[in-house]
């Protein structure tokens, strides 16, 4: 669907909601517009990594400094910061693992030393994350999910229409989910948790059938040797996909 078929629809969902007097009053189209946006990140955020894939990105020989590497160097910038990142490698190949807070205080409690064979990386910041192990010489590759960008309408002043990026199959999520969050914002709790529930559902149905059709392919390619090549890095992988 294009952003005008999108809004079109979801606009002929609330004024039918209005005429049924569930709704107080019409929304504008600039609050149904930041209605499926708001919907839009939220589906992303929960949509498995395989129907996103063409969000993947990798930023390689990014050179932390003092430990530290500001999420804000990455260009695009992940999705939700931190909480975007996928993967991390020692550019020469070797895993970095991410901890949490507390297991990293934790392992300084117990006097453990992070070296570069068992090197980590823990979120110390909306947009940064910190290592412990590296050598001050050591660049990583970062592999994450960069957002999508925000649909838009020209004739709200836009430049151009910019369409909903997720997969087809997620779009109509998308629409059930604003319908959800505009009938929040009119005070409407019960019709929006209605709605929440039958758009989380469809989700829901749409990750399972991702998950099913990749076990069958899965049963058909485990032959395939190469498909879970250690030795692949981050860059190979991504253009795999």
């Amino acid at each position: 669907m294009t952003i005008t078929d999108m809004i079109e629809r979801l606009r002929v969902r609330m004024e039918r909601l209005k005429r049924a007097g569930k709704l107080p009053e019409m929304f504008s189209y600039g609050e149904m517009l930041n209605a499926l946006n708001e919907a839009q990140r939220r589906v992303f955020r929960e949509l498995r990594e395989e129907l996103k894939t063409e969000f993947l990105n990798a930023s390689t020989a990014v050179s932390p400094t003092d430990a530290v590497l500001s999420l804000s160097s990455l260009s695009p910038a992940p999705f939700m910061g931190a909480s975007g990142i996928r993967l991390i490698e020692v550019t020469d190949g070797k895993p970095v693992a991410k901890i949490s807070e507390a297991e990293w205080r934790k392992a300084k409690r117990s006097d453990l030393e992070f070296s570069r064979e068992a090197a980590v990386w823990r979120i110390t910041g909306t947009n940064e994350i910190t290592f412990d192990g590296l050598w001050d010489t050591d660049t990583v590759d970062v592999e994450y999910f960069a957002a999508p960008a925000d649909m838009a309408l020209a004739d709200l002043g836009a430049s151009v229409d910019v369409d909903c990026e997720l997969v087809s199959e997620a779009h109509d999520v998308v629409l059930k989910l604003a319908e959800s969050i505009l009938c929040e914002d009119s005070g409407e709790d019960d019709l929006a948790v209605n709605k929440e529930l039958r758009a989380m559902q469809k989700l829901h149905e749409l990750n399972e059938s991702t998950y099913s059709s990749d076990a069958v392919k899965y049963a058909g390619d485990r032959n395939d040797t190469s498909a879970g090549d250690p030795e692949l890095n981050i860059t190979t992988r991504i253009a795999g996909y």
